[in-house]
């Protein structure tokens, strides 16, 4: 997700993660059949009929299981075979077998529900247009299922609606069927999806335009839905942007790794700037913007194809989706447009910093809410800025060669990376040991305030002596980074020197055979997070 022309819209959700049993089962696939002819004409229902089938594997011996499933939105009508049983409470729809499913069973059972004329925050109806909207946690409003970004099925969706309706969703297009007055579309995924990037969305007042990118495996169809009242100028120049933006990021990180890729904008009640639903965009209205959908394109591979392994690995979503936008400007712009975007984010995060992390150990169990979990600070701007470090510590060789791995990596593609993951990954790729320096960004709630001072001498005729004094103040932790000094001299001419600062309060003696006349601490603003004072 994105943030609007930094103007930050929050919205807290009450459905929190549900402390029921984990790991004792893995869906396969969804299969949905919804009816929301409805909910396109007056009064816009919320309300509609629907049943979803889940086929999944039991990892242990089980008699049960527990879905996600919200009772303020949901209503269970019935459970098909018959000699299966639910309770649905609090939350929590238990499915009682009548039998035990033994570790490695694969089955299947019917759900029969339907959604209330609630507005639920994930189901939306109104003026024609319906969509739905699942991050952080809310793909459990509209339908039950295990609402963990970790249990990736795949998805499969018959949508009814009226004739006149343009809807997309998740992976191709099976068929279109037309029936009177009535359009079934049938969407299904050729990849599994976290559920939370499960979507619809369709509209009475569509235009569609289809054009196509590709990949080693072929022509990819791009379907851009746009309402009839929009600018199509501004349509078609994201449009354009659309091709060169996908050469772009498959030179970096591996052929676009999906069936299609879509972009539908909807309406006011959705609060983001895009969301990255898995080969189907959202925007926001009036939104066909070059820096959202660079965002929001970042994220197919970067949180849809690798998804994060817990609510705690957020940053590995928007935190590299947001460092691309920053790549694309170098592509575009060169380095210093590349490097004007980097202190941006950097002065964003200065500015507001909310005293939380970016990366929290307790959140994997118990996430926050979503103003801190989606905090434009932190998990997008820091995170960003820790990117752009990472460059700065290993060069731009190794920092690519260990985003391209990552990316390609068969452990992570169409599953989940954790923190841990992807600092190992990084670890493995450059030969370094980085996982103080991912830590001490990641975990800490500041950053490092330096105060440094120098001595200038001559020791002998033409040998000259900086005694240069750096210390780490108000923090109890200590961020071990490399420094650059410039230092210029009396003939002006000027030299970097990097020397590594790994204490509280360290002295570096420097020596050269013509005068020094000052030293510029960090002079290319490297370490772009950090509050820095010279003392007498």
């Amino acid at each position: 997700m994105r943030k609007i022309s930094g103007i930050v819209v929050l919205f807290l959700i009450i459905t929190r993660i549900s402390a029921f049993e984990t790991d004792t089962y893995h869906v396969n696939k969804y299969s949905l059949n919804i009816d929301i002819y409805k909910c396109f004409f007056k009064p816009y229902p919320a309300s509609f009929e629907g049943s979803v089938n889940i086929n999944f594997q039991a990892l242990s011996d089980i008699q049960s299981l527990n879905l996600n499933a919200n009772n303020f939105s949901l209503k269970i009508d019935s459970i098909s075979p018959a000699i299966y049983s639910f309770e649905h409470g609090n939350r929590i729809l238990k499915i009682n077998f009548n039998k035990t499913i033994s570790a490695g069973d694969t089955t299947s059972f019917q759900i029969y529900y339907h959604h209330l004329n609630v507005r639920d925050n994930a189901f939306y109806a109104e003026n024609g247009l319906v969509y739905t909207d699942c991050e952080s946690q809310k793909a459990r409003n509209w339908f039950p299922c295990d609402d963990r970004p970790s249990d990736k099925a795949f998805f499969d969706i018959i949508v009814k609606t009226p004739v006149s309706a343009k809807l997309g969703s998740n992976g191709l297009l099976i068929d279109s069927t037309v029936s009177g007055d009535t359009l079934y579309y049938h969407w299904a995924s050729k990849h599994p999806i976290a559920t939370y990037l499960m979507v619809i969305v369709g509209s009475v007042n569509y235009n569609l335009d289809i054009f196509y990118t590709s990949n080693i495996n072929g022509d990819i169809p791009i379907r851009c839905y746009w309402r009839t009242w929009d600018d199509s100028s501004d349509v078609k120049k994201m449009e354009k942007i659309i091709i060169p933006l996908n050469d772009f990021y498959s030179r970096l990180f591996g052929d676009y790794p999906f069936e299609k890729i879509g972009f539908a904008n909807v309406d006011t009640l959705f609060t983001w700037g895009g969301m990255e639903n898995q080969t189907m965009i959202t925007l926001c209205p009036y939104c066909w913007r070059d820096d959202i959908v660079v965002h929001e394109f970042a994220h197919q591979w970067f949180g849809d194809m690798i998804s994060p392994a817990s609510w705690a690995d957020i940053w590995l979503n928007e935190s590299f989706a947001t460092y691309c936008e920053a790549l694309w400007e170098e592509h575009t712009g060169g380095y210093k447009a590349y490097k004007l975007k980097i202190d941006e984010d950097a002065d964003e995060y200065l500015y507001s910093n909310p005293q939380t992390p970016i990366y929290d150990s307790a959140w994997i169990n118990t996430p926050p809410s979503d103003d801190v979990l989606f905090n434009p600070a932190t998990s997008y701007n820091k995170g960003a800025c820790v990117l752009h470090m990472l460059r700065y510590v290993i060069g731009d060789e190794l920092l690519f060669k260990v985003l391209r791995e990552y990316a390609n990596d068969p452990k992570f593609q169409y599953k989940n990376a954790s923190t841990k993951d992807f600092i190992e990954k990084a670890n493995s790729v450059t030969g370094l040991d980085l996982t103080d320096f991912f830590y001490q960004w990641l975990t800490t709630r500041n950053y490092p305030i330096y105060k440094y001072s120098y001595k200038i001498e001559e020791k002998e005729s033409d040998n000259w002596e900086i005694d240069f004094n750096l210390r780490q103040a108000d923090n109890d932790k200590i961020f071990k980074m490399p420094v650059e000094l410039q230092v210029t001299f009396k003939d002006y001419t000027d030299t970097t020197i990097k020397v590594n600062n790994d204490s509280k309060n360290q002295n570096f003696k420097l020596s050269f055979k013509k005068e020094p006349l000052k030293i510029v601490f960090d002079p290319h603003r490297n370490i772009v997070i950090k509050d820095v004072s010279r003392t007498k």
